[in-house]
């Protein structure tokens, strides 16, 4: 069984803290793919919250995710998507990010 990996650097403020963890064990568990997180030499279950809040990872923190199995590629372009979209802290999408840029488009052309 081959594994896939990808690299992804915590974006949000507060680093993987326990909230941050929650969502992406959660999100994690719900592929069949064995999901591994990597930073510093430590290797931990991207399925255990309190595996996940043992890598103490700050914002700017690079992560490297590994997933092995049947579903490893859609697990690993969900995860990381979590990651980018900042574990939706700020309420903020990327999809609310291009409405917010195409209003402000649109309120400067009637200027």
């Amino acid at each position: 069984m081959s594994s896939r990996r990808r690299q992804i650097e915590l974006v949000n403020a507060l680093g993987l803290h326990l909230r941050a963890a929650h969502q992406f064990a959660r999100l994690a568990q719900r592929f069949q793919a064995e999901v591994r997180v990597h930073l510093d030499g430590k290797s931990v279950n991207g399925k255990s919250i309190l595996e996940m809040m043992t890598l103490a990872a700050g914002c700017g923190s690079r992560l490297d995710l590994e997933a092995s199995g049947f579903d490893a590629d859609e697990a690993l372009v969900a995860l990381s998507g979590l990651v980018e979209a900042r574990f939706h802290e700020d309420g903020r999408t990327a999809a609310s990010e291009d409405a917010m840029q195409r209003r402000a488009e649109t309120t400067s052309l009637g200027d």
